[in-house]
């Protein structure tokens, strides 16, 4: 199934927590692809994903994102307990997210979420985010991963995650072993691909390598 929330206002109130899920709307959330487009008429939350619906989306193999000036996080992470939610998305596509400050509103470890299938990602005109992935975020069946105009990038994983992969910074590093493709376009300020990490970094599947303004980076790439 694919769902363009713009066009259900009918989910509004689900969506916000306003009401319980129906027994009857169970599966309208069997959907694979979820589309959100233009969303601030619609939801006044600063995550895209609620942490209610997380366990309903079980099925969601693509989600895109475009045009929502208010969202700040696609997954909303709460502090409390969460059973154990796996989301087989292969696909995430962000675009023009102005004030898009995370994918996960906070590192879901805790909670039990994950994305074990992961396998493109493509994140554009995002200014305000300054990290892609988190530690417990899986990365091992990442294939493709595009990012351009993204003004505030600092890295693509976060220091943390870099630091569990490796002891010795001086070592080489393989984190994403699937990847075939990297796209890194006017990236600024984009200093590292794993934060504080080696400097040598060996992708043995690297294909497509295209690197544009993005003068800052201080690793390099072993294939």
């Amino acid at each position: 199934y694919r769902l363009d929330l713009g066009d259900h206002p009918v989910l509004k109130d689900l969506w916000l927590g306003n009401i319980p899920v129906p027994e009857g709307y169970y599966s309208c959330f069997q959907l694979t692809h979820l589309v959100v487009e233009g969303c601030e008429e619609f939801l006044s939350t600063t995550a895209i994903l609620p942490s209610h619906l997380l366990p309903f989306l079980v099925n969601l193999e693509k989600l895109e994102v475009r045009r929502c000036n208010s969202v700040e996080a696609i997954f909303e992470v709460k502090d409390t307990p969460t059973n154990n939610v796996v989301i087989p998305l292969k696909k995430l596509t962000l675009e023009y997210l102005p004030n898009l400050r995370n994918v996960w509103s906070k590192d879901p470890k805790g909670s039990i979420i994950s994305l074990p299938c992961l396998e493109e990602v493509v994140v554009n005109g995002c200014q305000s985010i300054t990290s892609l992935f988190l530690e417990s975020v899986a990365k091992d069946n990442l294939y493709k991963l595009e990012v351009k105009y993204c003004e505030k990038l600092v890295e693509i994983v976060t220091k943390e995650a870099a630091a569990a992969a490796t002891h010795e910074t001086n070592k080489e590093l393989i984190m994403f072993p699937k990847l075939t493709s990297l796209t890194l376009h006017y990236l600024p300020n984009l200093t590292y691909i794993y934060g504080g990490g080696p400097k040598v970094i060996n992708w043995p599947e690297l294909r497509e390598l295209e690197i544009y303004g993005a003068n800052s980076i201080d690793s390099v790439v072993k294939v």
